[in-house]
Parts: C-alpha cells; sequence; structure tokens
C-alpha cells in the first residue's frame, strides 16, 4: 500500500485540544488503512484560498484523508456518524461502530464539520474536516 502525506503550507494553526483532535486524525487515517487492502491512502492539509476569503469569512484549514479502498454506498454515507452504524460490507471487519460518531461529536465541539465522500462500493472513500484557523 502507498502512504502519501500532502501539506499545502509550511505552517498552519488552529485552537483545538490537542489530544482530541489528534483522536478524530488517527480514526481517520487507521479506518483508511483498515479498508484499504492494496492501493493508496493519501492524506491532505491545505488551507482555503485566501484570494477567495471575504472578511465575512474565516479562513479554514481542510484535513482530508482519501483512500482506494471498499467505498461506501451512497445510502450509507448519511449513517456513517451515527453511534454504532457500520456498512455491511464493513462489519467484515472488526470495529465497534464508534469512531466516527466520537470524531464527528470532536469536530462539532471544535465548531468545525466532518463528512465523508465516496463514488460507490469498491471506488474508495475522502473523509474530510473543516476547521476555522487561528490567526
Amino acid at each position: 500500500m502507498k502512504f502519501e502525506f500532502e501539506c499545502a503550507e509550511k505552517e498552519i494553526k488552529v485552537k483545538a485540544d490537542e489530544q482530541r483532535m489528534r483522536q478524530v486524525i488517527q480514526n481517520l487515517i487507521e479506518n483508511s488503512i483498515k479498508y484499504t487492502e492494496k492501493g493508496f491512502v493519501k492524506v491532505q492539509l491545505a488551507t482555503n484560498d485566501q484570494r477567495l476569503t471575504t472578511n465575512n469569512q474565516q479562513q479554514s484549514v481542510l484535513f482530508s484523508v482519501s483512500d482506494s479502498g471498499i467505498g461506501i454506498k451512497k445510502e450509507v454515507i448519511p449513517e456513517l456518524f451515527d453511534q454504532f452504524k457500520r456498512a455491511k460490507e464493513a462489519r467484515l471487519i472488526q470495529g465497534t461502530g464508534l469512531g466516527l460518531y466520537i470524531a464527528r461529536e470532536i469536530v462539532k465541539a471544535h465548531g468545525g464539520e466532518i463528512w465523508a465522500e465516496s463514488e460507490g462500493e469498491g471506488k474508495g472513500s475522502r473523509f474530510l474536516v473543516r476547521l476555522e484557523t487561528q490567526f
């Protein structure tokens, strides 16, 4: 498996509980590795384009984990972050169904958002977290 990390900025600061955000990031990366038998896992970190940021918008940081794993059915995506919910295909792999729920609660407590994207089964997935940056 190929593991990649890409960061668009030299330094990005967010106001966050380091331990809790580490838990979120670790969960997303471990899930991508766990559900990807072969191919890639790519972690990216970037800020939004400052040219597009107006005085009314706070600049944000976007953390994403993409993989070439088992993918997610579109109808399952809205339930992924619910307590004890796991896709039928994911039940073959050990887990509690709490990781994404806890990650969502942590991100929400930090005023951010978390979501998942996938083109469907066998087409990989992408998990994203957006937080406001600290100036």
